[in-house]
């Protein structure tokens, strides 16, 4: 069962330490997207792809490393607005070109995509609840959605490699 997502082996340390508090037993697995050197895409603005999937990947990132840093501290606090609003930006940034691969995605791509960006949308949904009330369930939630994505975007790099 995956449980966390870390930028690194430091961060995933820290949040394993968070979770052996609760008597669990862990271990770290790297997870690996592949590697595409030319998508099958067809879409009217093939550009987007790469900004969605650049955009995404920050966006996980940013997410990941603000719910790790809460889930760890000693006291809970509300995030930094500063922040928090820099990821609402950047989320707001990708909501078009989310849109724009959502209409563009071949049929066989459609389930990834949607997963993908339910997986975003929820994940800074959860940060805003957790804003307004510090529970650490918000920022699990957070965190399984960020899983959603990258779990998501390696079947739809998967599905969509031109083969080499």
């Amino acid at each position: 069962v995956y449980v966390g997502v870390a930028a690194n082996r430091e961060e995933a340390a820290v949040l394993g330490r968070k979770l052996q508090d609760g008597q669990l037993e862990i271990y770290v697995k790297n997870y690996t997207l592949p590697p595409v050197a030319e998508a099958n895409w067809t879409g009217s603005n093939p550009e987007s792809l790469s900004e969605y999937l650049t955009s995404g990947n920050e966006l996980v990132n940013r997410i990941g490393r603000l719910t790790i840093a809460h889930l760890t501290a000693a006291q809970p606090g509300a995030p930094d607005s500063s922040e928090l609003q820099s990821i609402k930006t950047l989320h707001q940034t990708w909501t078009p070109l989310a849109n724009a691969v959502s209409a563009d995605a071949p049929d066989d791509a459609v389930p990834f995509v949607q997963q993908m960006n339910n997986g975003l949308n929820t994940a800074v949904i959860s940060l805003d609840a957790y804003r307004k009330n510090q529970s650490d369930s918000y920022l699990w939630e957070a965190q399984t959605a960020i899983m959603q994505y990258i779990i998501a975007q390696k079947q739809l790099l998967s599905k969509i490699a031109s083969p080499g």
